[in-house]
């Protein structure tokens, strides 16, 4: 249809580039060159053309024609670095690094000012081993001011996932004070930066430069990701973190990890309505596809429902998703918890503590929950035992678990030091309401 079209139209220059699409999605590729040699009668020598001819030759395994087709293209464009890059790309894939090499310093002979292939340079001569030189060139290009900031922290990158060694680090140094002083307001200079002292396991230096990144450029999802993480990780307050997660969720609505940051910093801080819906977001966004983050957001989702006094909802949550995973650390904890405080299927609360004390036996929060379980069958000894052990473990027990091992101490009759453990517990955090009525009448009460 086309040739036919072609032919009607006389010259059929309007059609032309379309069949040589076509031969070329086919893989006629004799019939494509001939067809885009023809459009060059029509166009001359443009990108277009040449870069599709230099892809056939290519893929009919004709470097030389190939490279003919490059060196056409930078003829035609003198002065035009991103045709020279081109070319440098397929003969140094090539293993042609010295033609590569060769191509690159004709044209900086030439062109002079051009930093992009003076980066060029600097990797093909770190290839051949020649450091120093190499250096020489990245320097330079470094120096450049209107090398952009994007392009610089791109081979700053590179560097960075090189072997660590004190010169690289020295290396890294160097170059990271220049991109600074040069591009003070760009936001993939701190985002590189950030990435650097992030490997060095330099956490708050790291987190400081990805802020610094959000403060030019909040859209950036990556550095997003890094930021909220490294957040959670160093103990920033949350009220900080649902800052920088209100952000993420503006930004990348479908982003389902973003919602699931914003309901966890919700979560800790008691807004639950609002937590609630950003779980729900993620598990609508994920729409199962990864499966590890479904279960992370049932799991807090489950939380979020008993905190909201939606104990069905809780339990039902909870039992979706350790269907998908039954060795679920925090869901077998906080649902046997609930179930405890609750006062319901203790069995089957009891089932699931048991079943995470004895694969992690020094873990106090563990043993807490079982422990607290089993005062609520009654079985105070047991309860003793295994709250004596949660203490021993806790560098710093909370003020529950003290708590705890007082209500303990008290059903077993020992009621003097039940009290002393309620007044450890009245300084801390996490303790009952009841706590202080506890020890105003030295009495234990039920929650």
């Amino acid at each position: 249809v086309l040739n036919s079209l072609m032919e009607a139209s006389g010259d059929g220059r309007e059609f032309i580039l379309e069949l040589a699409s076509m031969y070329i999605s086919s893989q006629e590729y004799d019939k494509a060159l001939e067809t885009l040699d023809k459009a060059e009668e029509y166009y001359g020598v443009v990108a277009q053309l040449s870069l599709q001819k230099q892809k056939i030759y290519l893929q009919k395994n004709d470097l030389e024609k190939a490279v003919a087709e490059g060196e056409r293209l930078i003829e035609a464009h003198p002065g035009y670095s991103e045709y020279v890059l081109a070319l440098v790309e397929v003969l140094f894939n090539n293993g042609k690094t010295d033609r590569a090499l060769d191509l690159v310093l004709q044209n900086l002979e030439a062109y002079p000012d051009q930093s992009d292939l003076q980066l060029a340079a600097y990797s093909l001569y770190a290839s051949k081993n020649d450091q120093p030189t190499a250096l020489s060139y990245l320097f330079e290009a470094f120096s450049d001011p209107d090398l952009s900031a994007t392009v610089k922290a791109g081979a700053y990158r590179d560097i960075l996932r090189e072997m660590k060694t004190p010169e690289r680090d020295s290396l890294l140094n160097r170059l990271g004070q220049m991109m600074e002083e040069l591009h003070p307001e760009q936001e993939a200079v701190y985002a590189v930066l950030g990435d650097k002292e992030l490997l060095l396991k330099n956490k708050d230096a790291a987190l400081a430069h990805y802020r610094r990144s959000l403060q030019i450029q909040p859209a950036d999802e990556g550095v997003l990701q890094s930021t909220i993480s490294l957040m959670f990780e160093l103990g920033t307050a949350f009220s900080e973190i649902e800052e920088m997660t209100e952000t993420a969720v503006e930004e990348f609505p479908e982003k389902a990890e973003f919602w699931f940051y914003d309901g966890t910093s919700k979560l800790a801080q008691k807004k639950y309505e609002k937590a609630e819906k950003s779980f729900l977001n993620a598990l609508e966004f994920n729409k199962g596809v990864n499966r590890k983050l479904d279960i992370l957001v049932g799991s807090q989702l489950g939380d979020t429902y008993h905190s909201l006094n939606k104990k069905e909802a809780a339990y039902e949550t909870y039992e979706k998703f350790l269907a998908l995973n039954p060795d679920n650390a925090h869901i077998l904890n906080n649902y046997a918890y609930f179930l405890s405080l609750d006062k319901i299927n203790l069995d089957k609360a009891k089932s699931m503590s048991e079943k995470l004390v004895r694969k992690f036996p020094d873990n106090s929060t563990y043993l807490d929950t079982h422990a607290w379980v089993l005062f609520q069958l009654k079985d105070y000894k047991n309860a003793l035992l295994f709250m004596k052990q949660a203490l021993e473990n806790q560098t710093e027990p909370s003020g529950v678990m003290y708590e705890h091992y007082g209500d303990i101490l008290y059903k077993l009759g020992e009621k003097k030091e039940a009290l002393n453990y309620w007044k450890k517990a009245e300084s801390l955090d996490q303790a009952s309401e009841l706590l202080d009525k506890k020890i105003k009448n030295k009495q234990y009460y039920e929650e």
